[in-house]
């Protein structure tokens, strides 16, 4: 794996990051097939990042533990702490789109992590 594609797959996960910002207000109302048309738009962004930079069952089951486990952090930080919010919450603290973005990080930062360990492997050999 190259540092071109570990950049590539992070650089993917900034847009789909940015986008779940900047389309949040304007896609908040829209829904297609009963779903809310940011979370599918989401989800498709995410599941092709899986697609294009792991494709293994341990990044799906990876991406699949982040989804979950980083809006649990969430809202900890929210309730309890005070430490953050969202402007439209859906699930509690937490909007629906959220579980999207963690997985969708998972393989850049899966891949970010392999990467460096064979560099320090390759070094240190």
């Amino acid at each position: 794996m190259s540092w071109a594609f570990v950049i590539a797959g992070i650089a993917s996960f900034v847009v789909q990051y940015a986008a779940s910002g900047a389309l949040e207000a304007p896609l908040m109302q829209q829904h297609l097939a009963g779903l809310p048309l940011l979370d599918l738009l989401l989800a498709a962004t995410a599941l092709l990042q899986w697609y294009l930079f792991d494709r293994s069952l341990q990044g799906m089951l990876m991406a699949t533990a982040t989804a979950i486990g980083g809006p649990a952090i969430e809202v900890l930080l929210i309730a309890k702490l005070d430490l953050h919010h969202y402007s439209h919450p859906a699930i509690g603290v937490v909007p629906t789109w959220i579980p999207w973005v963690y997985f969708c990080g998972s393989p850049a930062v899966g891949n970010l992590a392999r990467k460096i360990r064979a560099t320090l492997h390759t070094e240190s050999a």
